[in-house]
């Protein structure tokens, strides 16, 4: 590992080792947003349509929702990171 970065500072200089780390936080900020948001709507939907009572049921439902929401959301924005990260 030591000589991967020795490499990397070589080629493109000490800032090389955080190219990347803008569109890394963006994509980050964005999922995490996303899963966040979407957990506390469906928990609230699920628990007003009485569809699960609240507990550990309900939770699994509602955060494996929220963690497709996520990924669904943030595919495209992995891809994007994944080609500045790579440039």
């Amino acid at each position: 590992m030591i000589d991967t970065y020795k490499k990397i500072i070589r080629a493109g200089g000490i800032l090389s080792l955080w190219q990347g780390v803008i569109p890394n936080c963006a994509r980050n900020a964005v999922i995490n947003t996303a899963e966040l948001a979407s957990y506390d709507q469906i928990k609230e939907t699920v628990l007003k349509y009485k569809l699960l009572k609240d507990n550990f049921y309900c939770y699994f439902v509602s955060s494996a929702c929220a963690g497709f929401i996520a990924v669904m959301v943030g595919s495209p924005i992995d891809v994007i990171k994944t080609r500045i990260m790579n440039a």
